[in-house]
């Protein structure tokens, strides 16, 4: 048997363009890691790759194979890495925590036009991590369900992984493609098959086809995720460490929810959710800022808002789902039929929260919203086009509702495009029209936005990137992330990327940032930085420029820097620090700042199924003549892993400030959580 093994590594194609073959079979496959069934030795293995991070190299270490079976229902992944000459680093980790582990890449396109798809990274035990990428953008918070096994050997390590293709969103012609990669973090390396061309503006056109796949004719079949959360709740008494527990009543102590998922074929599904609990979501890095203007982003986490989460996406961002807070309801349809992908998503928000913007918006301010709830929708159609680009349309509405009456509205209008040029520039843009009104506003207020954006990014030599964007003062995004309105922006950079040996490259930077607003105010930002990537394991960056702002009839200018390192100290530990200062203009007092912020974190494994984060941030802030504020927050977190499937997290996040007038804010939260997940939707939250 190992006879044949060896003759058919021997025979299968080395080339780095070399396609995947997927072999049939009837028999049964378990998923344990081991690659004991007789299927895996008559497949052909994937076995050429080269590196091209950090910098073009030769071959990994020891030998690579990557083989592809299916049968009837599943595509399975057989890995098998042998003769290696350094220790495997891998981790019993939560799901999605396998970025500091050796690692294997599987990037899969079940449509076949370059432009969307799937990404699994698996470390040497089966702990799994996906991401759905579309159009340039990473979705890493975007899960699906596939079971894997891992072993490690005294040579290496194999995987085996069973993908349903139900998933998935597939074409049934089988015009898929694939590629692959194998990361080794003790080496700083990152090794790909076909050769993978760094900073590619598309990376799902660097792929070889998956030839012979068959995938099912049937749809993707029912889903139901049934939800059921206990709540407890206790007040604190005055001062006291004392608690009492709060009566809820059954109906409020117990919250019964479902989802629901129907695949009306392999590429279109129809998703719903009723009642929905997010409380298992963890809370979110608390963030500070001594001179804040602006509303902070906070990034999704939620199961529901995840699902298709790439026919959801626009160029202007119009969909911001962290302003949908607490639905009630929420239904979604998303697919793709030939060149055409939709989305369409509703839901009624029975705690809507006040505009983002900084002048706020009609309708939507804290007094119009109380006891209100919020119907949104949001149609998103877009057509493959413009050399593996798209070109869009995107529709949002927003209605404040008093019962049945709306009390405030606001529509946005749009149409985008992208096209990729060459292998290396991209030209992307949109532009877009809103309306916005109440039931006690006089008249409706019309506003318009534009954006255009080129960029050139190569591996090595010469790259820019242009963006221009303008908006008049009316425009509104209530259902995006848009906290400023009636500007013109030009920004523009130059770089030169430069490989410095055998492993390390050098990156200098130019760059201009011009916004002239409305109301006359205005900033500029002149700039110049330098970025040295060191055998993969270590990042040293810095910049310095100048800077001047308006406000309000106020102007302040003068310098400001930024210096930061990141490394990987060793394979239990990691760490960064940053540190920068900056001549700032007060937007309460309108006088000249100094701002000084400095952050450190670390990454710690004591032991193999160990994590310990630690993030920490301090910020100073002052006033001309005036006393210092401070701020700091120290956020930290826990995970204990007991098995692949049953894990702790702990969080413990402090604020604390110290203002000029001599007052001490602070603030504590903590937070528990003991986790059971199988796969995404079979998942247990205490």
């Amino acid at each position: 048997m190992m006879i044949l093994f060896s003759m058919l590594i021997a025979a299968a194609d080395t080339s780095l363009d070399a396609p995947a073959i997927v072999t049939h079979t009837t028999s049964e496959i378990k998923v344990d890691g081991l690659l004991t069934e007789d299927v895996w030795e008559n497949a052909t293995p994937i076995t050429a790759f080269k590196r091209y991070i950090p910098t073009d190299g030769d071959s990994p270490p020891g030998i690579t194979e990557i083989r592809f079976v299916q049968d009837e229902h599943t595509l399975y992944i057989g890995v098998r890495v042998s003769e290696v000459d350094y220790p495997i680093q891998a981790r019993i980790s939560p799901r999605e925590d396998v970025n500091d582990d050796d690692q294997v890449g599987i990037y899969l396109d079940p449509i076949g036009d370059g432009r969307t798809g799937y990404i699994f990274y698996l470390n040497p035990l089966g702990i799994q991590q996906d991401i759905r990428y579309s159009n340039g953008q990473w979705m890493v918070n975007w899960n699906t369900i596939f079971d894997t096994q891992g072993t490690v050997t005294d040579t290496g390590y194999t995987i085996e992984m069973a993908l349903p293709f139900k998933s998935l969103q597939y074409t049934e012609d089988g015009n898929w493609t694939v590629s692959m990669t194998r990361k080794v973090p003790s080496l700083g390396a990152k090794y790909s098959h076909p050769q993978r061309v760094r900073n590619h503006p598309q990376l799902f056109l660097q792929a070889v086809p998956l030839d012979n796949i068959q995938p099912p004719k049937q749809g993707a079949g029912i889903w139901v995720q049934p939800t059921i959360s206990g709540i407890n709740t206790m007040d604190r008494l005055g001062d006291t460490l004392e608690w009492q527990e709060r009566d809820l009543g059954i109906l409020d102590s117990i919250r019964p929810s479902l989802d629901l998922r129907w695949g009306i074929t392999s590429e279109t599904a129809l998703t719903t959710t009723i009642n929905p609990d997010f409380s298992q979501v963890e809370g979110d890095v608390r963030q500070i800022n001594l001179n804040q203007r602006f509303a902070f982003f906070y990034p999704e986490r939620r199961p529901f808002f995840l699902s298709n989460i790439d026919s959801f996406q626009d160029t202007a961002n119009s969909l911001y789902t962290r302003s949908i807070v607490s639905p009630l309801y929420g239904a979604k349809i998303a697919g793709r039929e030939g060149k055409w992908d939709i989305g369409v998503l509703s839901t009624l928000d029975t705690q809507p929260k006040s505009s983002v913007h900084e002048f706020g918006a009609v309708g939507f301010s804290e007094t119009d919203l109380e006891e209100k709830t919020a119907q949104s929708t949001y149609l998103r159609l877009r057509r493959d086009a413009l050399s593996s680009g798209f070109i869009g349309a995107f529709i949002t509405d927003k209605r404040i509702l008093d019962g049945t009456t709306v009390n405030g509205f606001n529509d946005v209008f749009g149409f985008d495009f992208r096209s990729n040029i060459g292998t290396d520039t991209i030209v992307l843009g949109f532009s877009s029209l809103s309306v916005t009104g109440s039931r006690s506003a006089d008249a409706q207020e019309l506003g318009h936005r534009h954006k255009l954006v080129v960029r050139k990014t190569p591996d090595l030599g010469f790259g820019y990137s242009m963006n221009l964007n303008a908006s008049t003062p009316e425009y509104r995004q209530e259902m995006g992330f848009l906290n400023q309105s009636g500007l013109h922006n030009i920004s523009a950079s130059t770089q030169f990327i430069k490989q410095l040996g055998a492993d390390s490259l050098w990156r200098p930077t130019l760059d201009v940032n011009y916004r002239e607003e409305f109301d006359n105010d205005g900033f500029l930002r002149l700039s110049h930085s330098h970025n040295f990537g060191i055998k993969g394991l270590h990042r040293v960056s810095g910049s310095v420029g100048w800077m001047s702002e308006d406000y309000q009839g106020d102007t302040v200018s003068g310098p400001y820097g930024t210096g930061s390192w990141e490394s990987r100290i060793n394979r239990r530990l990691n760490t960064g620090i940053q540190y920068d200062y900056a001549t700032s203009l007060d937007y309460s007092s309108g006088l000249l700042a100094q701002n000084q912020q400095i952050a450190v974190e670390w990454l710690w494994r004591p032991q193999s199924n160990l994590r310990l984060d630690v993030d920490l941030a301090q910020q100073w802030y002052q006033l001309t003549d005036e006393e210092l504020n401070s701020i700091q927050r120290v956020y930290s977190r826990l995970n204990w892993q007991y098995s692949q499937y049953l894990g702790t997290r702990i969080i413990a996040q402090t604020v604390h400030s110290n203002q000029e007038d001599d007052r001490t804010l602070d603030s504590l939260f903590g937070s528990f959580l003991l986790s059971y997940i199988r796969n995404p939707g079979n998942e247990v939250y205490i």
